[in-house]
């Protein structure tokens, strides 16, 4: 069974490093730079590869860290040993040494990866003049995330665990069910608690802005609670804007960068984009799709793990200790390996969906071409994309896949 992990692994990172490398050279077809040609100059098709390209190398180790630190403490004694030392400062308490066991390996994994992220978030963000970030503001807001993140995952894990410790076989349903109620609970939750710990954030004062926007939301039959302006400038000159919430109680916001870089007809053409989300229930098909994606995850690997500690001669009880953790996240690289496509095709057209509801809205392919041709020169984004990786990876259509659609629906306006 070890033998069996192993070569997955090594076959799932020999693939990811495959799809970088394809990535990386991107479409150099003829036929793509011509297309690219009447919208782009090659100036920004080089940018934009030059880009995508930064810190290959940095990017494609630092995806290897997960799996070989996995692999390093799921076949070495040394799982067991942080085990035995959580039992043993918590006084043999389970839940506290499955939170104690949780803090050290995501706090270990953070200091290797730090350095990486150090160099593609902060150095090449700032060499290609998107960062507006100190040093000391950087590693202030990552403190800040990890200790968002450690709180939350170290205290899901060791409930997870708990559960497949007293529910055994009914953890099949019940754990995936909890990750999804406690998933909708931190939807609810980000724009009121997590997201003012980042973002200075204040409504609207643009006026003119304001009467499109809920002209837009009132076309749509959507209500919206509050139109926000997120601070995005202070850390980066990436443009954005989303929904959050359920119900009623909806919440629009707007990167302050978005304002700044595009006109208004620009800016609502990207709002429609996302009012297509919630008007074809995307946000909500998403949630279903991911629960019956991971609730089969999950079983497969339960019985997996099962199976390797029959396998391995440890104790059928041992599924639910804490030093087991390494051996469930190998196999949900594994397993995940397979669903991702699936997620990505999923959210591919749901995004093709969104973008035809908003030239149906908005009824102006001219402002959606503008604004997709904007927000990939403001973003640098990678315009000569290659296909497979592109299958593989991308939850987005490209840029110019976006174009020819609006010019198609042009086309269709001029018949």
């Amino acid at each position: 069974m070890k033998k069996i992990i192993i070569t997955f692994i090594a076959i799932i990172i020999l693939f990811k490093i495959i799809l970088s490398i394809l990535a990386y050279h991107g479409d150099n077809s003829p036929e793509l730079y011509n297309d690219l040609l009447k919208y782009f100059s090659q100036g920004d098709i080089i940018k934009g590869e030059t880009y995508a390209r930064s810190g290959f190398l940095i990017a494609v180790a630092k995806s290897l860290i997960l799996p070989l630190l996995m692999l390093i403490l799921a076949f070495t004694p040394l799982s067991k040993k942080i085990e035995d030392t959580c039992f043993s400062v918590t006084k043999g308490k389970y839940f506290l040494s499955s939170i104690l066991y949780i803090v050290i390996i995501y706090s270990v994994l953070t200091i290797i990866l730090l350095p990486f992220n150090f160099y593609l978030s902060y150095i090449l963000e700032h060499r290609f003049g998107f960062s507006n970030m100190t040093w000391q503001f950087w590693f202030i807001t990552r403190l800040k995330s990890f200790i968002i993140a450690l709180l939350f995952i170290s205290l899901i894990g060791a409930l997870f665990l708990a559960a497949i410790k007293r529910f055994r076989i009914y953890s099949l349903f019940i754990v995936p069910v909890t990750g999804l109620v406690i998933g909708l609970f931190m939807i609810l939750i980000y724009p009121i608690a997590i997201l003012p710990i980042f973002y200075d954030i204040k409504s609207i004062d643009n006026p003119s802005l304001e009467r499109e926007i809920l002209t837009l939301t009132q076309k749509a039959n959507i209500k919206v609670d509050n139109i926000y302006i997120i601070n995005a400038s202070d850390y980066s000159k990436h443009t954005n804007a989303f929904f959050v919430g359920f119900g009623s109680n909806k919440k629009i916001y707007l990167y302050d960068t978005l304002l700044k870089n595009n006109s208004e007809p620009e800016i609502i053409s990207v709002l429609a984009h996302e009012i297509g989300h919630w008007v074809y229930d995307h946000n909500l098909k998403g949630i279903i799709l991911g629960f019956i994606l991971y609730l089969s995850v999950f079983a497969a690997i339960y019985f997996c793990v099962k199976k390797y500690l029959i396998k391995s001669d440890r104790p059928s009880e041992h599924i639910h200790y804490p030093s087991m953790i390494p051996i469930y996240l190998l196999f949900f690289i594994i397993f995940s390996s397979i669903t991702n496509p699936i997620e990505m095709i999923v959210s591919r057209h749901m995004e093709i969906n969104a973008d035809i509801y908003s030239l149906n809205i908005t009824d102006d392919p001219d402002t959606f071409i503008s604004s997709n041709i904007k927000l990939a020169k403001n973003n640098s984004s990678r315009l000569n994309v290659n296909k497979i990786a592109a299958f593989f990876r991308r939850s987005h259509p490209t840029t110019i896949e976006r174009i020819k659609l609006g010019e198609m629906y042009k086309e269709g306006l001029n018949q």
